[in-house]
């Protein structure tokens, strides 16, 4: 059988120098979505809020139960790296992050952003 594509590739595809070949030249838009708005305590400053739509790519991605499988855990582990942003650097783990050589390149840049907890809008 064919080799299934690496998990992020699910989350937009393509990807900037490494392609999938099954998928040829298939589009998926990323479902996680950035929206600037004025800030409510000072309207002259901007927040940004980041929200995910999810849905299941188009069938043309071969979307069966293993790719369901695929997509619902690197969906899982992007939800549990935005959750870790919204922890103090000093306490974050980046345990999403199986990789230790890339947590480590990835630790210094993750570590100057910042979340706040989830709105309920």
């Amino acid at each position: 059988s064919a080799r299934p594509p690496h998990d992020r590739h699910w989350l937009s595809y393509p990807i900037t120098k490494h392609n999938f070949p099954a998928w040829g030249n298939l589009r998926l838009p990323n479902t996680l979505r950035f929206k600037a708005r004025p800030d409510s305590d000072d309207p002259k400053r901007l927040r940004g809020i980041v929200f995910h739509v999810p849905c299941l790519p188009p069938k043309d991605f071969g979307t069966g139960d293993r790719a369901i499988e695929a997509i619902e855990k690197v969906w899982r582990k992007t939800h549990e790296l935005l959750d870790e942003l919204i922890r103090p650097s000093e306490r974050r783990c980046y345990t999403m992050i199986d990789n230790d050589e890339r947590k480590r390149a990835l630790k210094p840049s993750l570590d100057k952003l910042t979340l706040e907890e989830r709105s309920p809008e």
